[in-house]
């Protein structure tokens, strides 16, 4: 399977992937998804060849909900050759910045700028060791929101 077999949602990250009998001169992706899904759902990212049992790829920027996928290899004719450096691969909700960046320690709401939320969950914000609902579920896979009380 892969290593490391997790990274946020929106960092992509150099994994490793084994196999057997890789060609040097060959060439390969990883994909990363659900080989049931449409195509438009699965990333694909190109490896390099290390040795003959293993290569590596950056898993891609994740556009979806952060979840567990699966992974697999395709050569050029794009046929699968799974199960080599088939597993399960994670990606994590990312927080990538606050907005406001500063300002008071109540009062506003904060909104959380990432990737990966889960619009069928709900988030909550800690803050000062303060426990804060959010408003509501996430917005989208990018934005959650925290109202901080007065």
């Amino acid at each position: 399977g892969p290593t490391p077999s997790a990274a946020g949602a929106g960092s992509p990250m150099p994994v490793m992937m084994t196999g057997a009998c890789f060609d040097p001169a060959g060439t390969y992706k990883c994909v990363f998804g659900d080989p049931a899904a449409n195509q438009s759902y699965n990333s694909a990212t190109d490896a390099v060849v290390l040795n003959s049992s293993a290569l590596t790829c950056s898993s891609p920027v994740w556009a979806h909900t952060a979840k567990s996928v699966t992974t697999w290899l395709t050569d050029t004719v794009e046929s699968n050759l799974s199960p080599q450096g088939a597993g399960n691969f994670l990606f994590l909700p990312e927080l990538l910045s606050l907005e406001p960046a500063q300002g008071p320690a109540q009062g506003f709401a904060l909104t959380l700028h990432g990737s990966g939320f889960d619009v069928a969950r709900r988030y909550y914000c800690v803050i000062g060791g303060n426990v804060v609902t959010p408003l509501r579920p996430p917005l989208d896979s990018e934005r959650v929101v925290c109202n901080l009380p007065l």
